[in-house]
């Protein structure tokens, strides 16, 4: 069999690879108000009830000092915009900062049964104890954590922290420098995404 391809053939694939590279990280990080997103008053411990269309429902907690945002119980059925494009805007709008100058997200709650079967995997992979170890981490192009690595960016936290990287005009450079994972209580399970922007 020929496997060789014809000019056209290699053109159109030029193209094609243009356009994605085109198409990527094309988006603009909309308002919050533009996302219907609705903001209950901030309790005396820093965090707000945060609702939208689409069942969207988020508790979080913005520090702007420490560029750092944290969410809990977070509801989402998918609409008319991604959970991660209102986390942005939302970081955007409660720390009065660019997308760019955020450098952790930690997600509380962690609850989906083939995300609990990673972490759980980890967890007795390194004989996590809560009660004595504050968290896991595992890090960018350590080749210790490279399975870890990759089962953390499979998840819906990891697969998220991509789509920030890689979506937005406002993030170009970003890159997720590591993940934190941790347990409180019983099943508490917790993770916290870790980014940093390209020199």
């Amino acid at each position: 069999m020929n496997r060789t391809l014809s000019l056209p053939r290699l053109v159109l694939m030029a193209v094609m690879l243009c356009t994605l590279a085109a198409a990527a990280g094309d988006r603009v990080i909309p308002y919050t108000t533009s996302l219907g997103l609705e903001f209950s008053p901030r309790a005396e411990d820093g965090w707000r009830l945060v609702k939208g269309p689409d069942g969207f429902s988020a508790e979080v907690y913005v520090s702007s000092d420490d560029k750092y945002i944290a969410v809990s119980h977070m509801v989402y059925d998918d609409g008319k915009y991604d959970s991660y494009e209102a986390l942005l805007s939302i970081w955007e709008r409660e720390s009065g900062l660019g997308a760019s100058r955020l450098q952790r997200i930690k997600y509380y709650n962690v609850n989906k049964g083939s995300e609990i079967s990673i972490f759980d995997q980890i967890f007795a992979r390194f004989n996590y104890d809560p009660e004595e170890d504050d968290e896991i981490s595992i890090k960018r192009d350590d080749q210790l954590y490279a399975d870890h690595w990759m089962s953390l960016r499979s998840t819906t936290f990891g697969s998220d922290a991509i789509d920030i990287c890689t979506k937005f005009k406002e993030t170009e450079g970003m890159y997720i420098a590591g993940f934190d994972i941790g347990k409180t209580g019983y099943d508490g399970r917790w993770i916290r995404v870790n980014f940093k922007m390209n020199d």
